[in-house]
């Protein structure tokens, strides 16, 4: 078996700067045994020309590593072109991974979940029995921008929502208890959640992420 790569990016959402945007990217490689394989070379890409390494390809470390730095350029830069999901990928022998970066759009609200309260030590949104009771709904807000046929992709940790969009629209109501499965999606744990929305052209924007916790039982029920 050949082998594996998993991949990471911190941070997730780098925030807007004066002189741009930077996130570390780290791939690891293991071989079938899941051991860390040193001196593999791993190829890094990015689906943006505007996005830049601090190098293209890097050698793994003795624990299976390597890191690289991609760095964005802030949007007074390249007005609408300073924002944007950006997929990364990286690549060793026949495995790759991509992952999404969000050089996020301040201007984009973030979703606001209903029925929840915010740690003010972590700075989590907690979901709990209330929110479960009544149904949890996530409000997107469209941009005032949006086109017929823009398309909005919602993130709820590793759950994907995806709507077509028509030019007025303001809001879409999510409620991942109905969308995917609440046994899985609503079960206790930590989740990232956010929105994107893509227009004609393919450019794609992201909202600032939202860290919510679900603070109710393992397997939290839906009663609505």
């Amino acid at each position: 078996m050949p082998n594996q790569i998993t991949l990471c990016a911190e941070p997730f959402a780098p925030a807007p700067s004066s002189s741009g945007r930077a996130t570390d990217i780290t791939a690891t490689v293991t071989d079938s045994g899941g051991e860390p394989v040193e001196g593999a070379v791993v190829n890094f890409s990015a689906g943006d020309p505007h996005a830049c390494f601090t190098a293209s390809a890097g050698t793994t470390d003795d624990r299976g590593q390597t890191t690289v730095t991609l760095t964005y350029p802030s949007p007074d830069v390249f007005g609408q072109a300073g924002v944007g999901v950006i997929p990364v990928t990286a690549a060793v022998n026949d495995d790759s991974k991509t992952v999404l970066i969000n050089f996020y759009d301040p201007r984009l609200r973030p979703v606001k979940i209903l029925n929840t309260e915010r740690d003010e030590k972590t700075g989590l949104t907690k979901v709990g029995n209330i929110a479960i009771a009544f149904g949890v709904q996530a409000l997107v807000y469209l941009p005032d921008t949006l086109a017929d046929g823009d398309k909005a992709t919602f993130y709820w940790g590793e759950y994907i929502a995806k709507k077509t969009c028509a030019k007025g629209e303001h809001v879409w109501v999510v409620e991942p208890g109905k969308l995917f499965i609440p046994e899985q999606a609503l079960k206790q744990g930590n989740y990232r959640v956010w929105y994107s929305i893509e227009n004609s052209a393919g450019h794609v924007i992201g909202a600032l992420p939202l860290d919510a916790v679900i603070t109710h039982g393992p397997h939290p029920v839906l009663m609505n």
